[in-house]
């Protein structure tokens, strides 16, 4: 086990594209030596029951954010509510709903000349191009939104559309991928990912990254009931969850996740692709195994872990790291064998 131990150690830190500057990534040897040492009586027994995954089909990002860009560092920021009570933007929204585009477009002009750092007017500029069949320029208003606010899902979405209704099925992927990475839950999105997915000849399976982990625990003593192909994460877990002289080695964040802690669970759970051999005959263990082998282990941690919880946390991505996670569902996801 020591060899497959520092062979996926190895993998794993090569893989760490979307980097973790705080704190070192333990390996397992050092994660068990920690267990053992702990003042609290670890014991493990089998998980009877069994979790079913969270619904988070209405954990949803809003399309009111965009960013600024300083030298490495991303901010967020809410669109000005100044823009939500001026009288264009009431009125472009009344004549859109009501069907009349030309008015609406007219609106959606002056209030991006009056606005010009709602990125998302260009957006709405070409969904009124989009119903008067002016497709060449409604791409170029989406192109130019996503230049001025990479993380306009709305506008990723609408360019998909544009290129599948061309044919140009690659294109429209690549950019429906992107607008699911920006708002990881939402359905419609999700739906046409699907379609395209299939069209190309891409997997689209349908499931979530659930760990099996219960804990009952004292001060002195944790109980484990899990199941067989998650006994390592569960110790790692229950390290982080419990043994208060372990965190005291880490700098915790402000962060709602720990990146830390997802890195070493999931490195002490890839030792079940070893020593539980039907783990990777199944989904969830084939993808976290493809995972490692292709190194985008941290890919996989943001988009089976972090971003169905949070999803906002991939406005605070670079382009990079989101080209880098569409990647990852186009291979590990799309082409898993």
């Amino acid at each position: 086990m020591k060899v497959y131990i520092f062979y996926v150690f190895m993998a794993f830190c090569t893989a760490f594209s979307i980097s973790n500057s705080q704190n070192v990534v333990n390996n397992p040897n050092v994660i068990l030596q920690y267990i053992e040492k702990s003042p609290i009586m670890y014991g493990m027994e089998e998980l009877k029951d069994t979790i079913l995954p969270k619904d988070q089909s209405k954990n949803l990002v809003e399309n009111n954010f965009y960013r600024l860009i300083d030298g490495k560092e991303i901010i967020v920021l809410e669109y000005d509510e100044a823009i939500f009570r001026d009288e264009l933007f009431k009125k472009a929204e009344a004549e859109f709903e009501s069907n009349n585009y030309k008015e609406a477009l007219n609106y959606y002009k002056k209030l991006y000349d009056k606005f010009p750092d709602y990125a998302a007017a260009q957006t709405k500029q070409a969904k009124c191009m989009i119903k008067l069949n002016n497709s060449d320029d409604a791409i170029d208003l989406l192109r130019s939104a996503i230049s001025q606010n990479y993380i306009d899902y709305e506008a990723h979405k609408l360019l998909a559309k544009l290129y599948a209704d061309m044919d140009l099925i690659d294109v429209a992927i690549r950019y429906i991928t992107s607008a699911h990475i920006l708002n990881r839950n939402d359905k419609e999105i999700n739906d046409l990912r699907v379609e395209l997915f299939t069209k190309k000849g891409l997997r689209t399976d349908n499931w979530a990254f659930t760990p099996q982990v219960k804990y009952d625990a004292s001060s002195k003593e944790v109980m484990i009931y899990t199941k067989e192909q998650y006994q390592f994460y569960a110790y790692a877990d229950a390290l982080w969850s419990y043994d208060k002289d372990y965190l005291k080695t880490k700098t915790i964040s402000e962060s709602p996740y720990n990146l830390n802690r997802l890195q070493e669970t999931i490195l002490m759970h890839s030792i079940a692709l070893q020593k539980v051999p039907w783990y990777s005959t199944i989904i969830e263990g084939a993808t976290l195994k493809f995972a490692f082998e292709k190194m985008l282990i941290n890919e996989f941690i943001y988009y089976e872990i972090i971003l169905p919880q949070f999803p906002d946390e991939a406005q605070k991505l670079s382009e990079e790291q989101i080209n880098k996670l569409v990647n990852y569902v186009l291979t590990i996801r799309g082409e898993l064998k």
